[in-house]
């Protein structure tokens, strides 16, 4: 369960770091730097991959 919490929240941090590095959430540092943009994709991708596993292993169940 624990797990499963950890990914929702590394996938909501990683799109919104995703899109402050767009420039679709203006207002802070990160706005509109490819780096905020490469690291929030990055989390995302992990975060859905971790999710995957875990669903493909039965957690969600536990």
């Amino acid at each position: 369960m624990l797990r499963l919490v950890l990914s929702d929240v590394f996938l909501v941090l990683g799109a919104i770091w995703f899109l402050q590095g767009v420039g679709a959430l203006p207002g802070s540092f990160m706005s509109h730097s490819i780096v905020w943009a490469v690291i929030g994709a990055v989390v995302v991708m992990l975060a859905a991959q971790m999710q995957r596993r875990l669903v493909s292993t039965g957690a969600r169940q536990k």
